[in-house]
């Protein structure tokens, strides 16, 4: 179903950029030049290779009707300048070649070697330019269409497995929820492995578990059979070993990117007579006092966790949302917080 409207098969939100079938228009005159002086037709050559390259950026971004507008807006406008790239870099290599004549078609006699090595040689460094400068514009308009694909297709796609090698940033402002779903599916994937396993020790086949057909179930059995005597099961050992390791891993990184959102959320405010200030350096709450608190104020203090620092001359304790909230219950006691901020 089309992502724009609510149709299956939708042609008003189909994409309308280039086709692979349009082709690259290189001067005729500058492909005769690089034939007349090639054994090879090296125009021709180069003419084919960029009619190629040409159709490469709708081989990797096909239409497909799962684009959004602002997706398919953006691979319009990119099309455009990929054409204007592969003009200008094969231009540029047929005009290069066009005046690089090869010994064996001008002849030993009087032949200018060093100018000719010459001319060959900027050629080569002009191409590699030209290549990495294309890879580059295909590599950016990946990231680029990722970036504008909603995020709820984003999140589906890695519950199911379909983004391989997911690599999340901690900047990302969807970092926890890529994680989140990250974690689903390996979960579920964990414990779809140990199920599949527990069905072929009690069966000693994997024909008849549900939802694997009996072809793929046949298959199962002949690979089983087929790995060593240690490791006969769907599933070896390591399988579930790594697994679990990326279960754990991705764990980990949650409860890191939840103590670093708690941590930034916090902001310094002042009470009767000091103020509380998140330190994050030293990821420390600390309590200062314009003068020294007295014992009923110190003891709440220290019932709530917090302990004097006098390297930093304040009560402090770990940077956490507990923290803030000792704070406020310290001080609240202590009368010295009007109101519950």
């Amino acid at each position: 179903m089309c992502n724009n409207c609510t149709k299956d098969n939708c042609c008003e939100c189909s994409m309308v950029y280039g086709t692979a079938e349009d082709a690259i228009v290189l001067s005729k005159e500058t492909i005769r030049r690089c034939n007349d002086v090639s054994q090879f037709n090296a125009g021709d050559v180069i003419d084919q290779e960029a009619q190629t390259t040409y159709k490469r950026f709708f081989d990797t971004f096909p239409k497909v009707s799962s684009y959004t507008i602002e997706q398919q807006q953006f691979l319009d406008e990119r099309a455009i300048q990929w054409k204007d790239l592969i003009e200008k870099a094969y231009s540029d290599q047929l005009h290069r070649r066009a005046n690089y004549v090869p010994v064996n078609v001008a002849g030993a006699s009087n032949y200018n070697s060093k100018r000719m090595n010459k001319i060959a040689d900027s050629a080569l460094n002009k191409a590699s330019e030209w290549s990495d400068k294309i890879n580059h514009f295909i590599e950016n308009t990946s990231k680029m269409l990722n970036d504008l694909t909603p995020i709820e297709i984003i999140l589906e796609k890695i519950r199911t497995g379909n983004i391989k090698d997911l690599v999340v940033q901690s900047d990302d402002p969807y970092a926890i929820e890529k994680l989140e779903a990250k974690l689903e599916f390996h979960t579920t994937k964990h414990e779809k492995m140990k199920s599949i396993n527990a069905y072929y020790r009690k069966h000693k086949t994997m024909v008849g578990y549900d939802g694997i057909s009996e072809e793929k179930a046949k298959l199962f059995d002949k690979k089983i059979k087929e790995a060593f005597n240690f490791d006969r099961k769907p599933y070896p050992s390591y399988h579930l070993s790594n697994n679990n390791g990326i279960i754990k891993a991705t764990q980990k990184r949650l409860e890191q990117l939840h103590y670093h959102k708690e941590k930034s959320s916090f902001e310094e405010y002042e009470f009767t007579g000091g103020s509380v200030v998140p330190n994050y350096e030293l990821e420390r709450l600390q309590i200062f006092f314009d003068e020294k608190p007295n014992d009923e104020t110190r003891n709440n203090l220290k019932s709530n966790g917090f302990k004097w620092a006098p390297s930093q001359s304040a009560w402090q304790r770990l940077l956490n949302s507990r923290a803030e909230t000792a704070a406020r219950i310290a001080l609240k006691q202590s009368g010295l917080l009007e109101e519950w901020r």
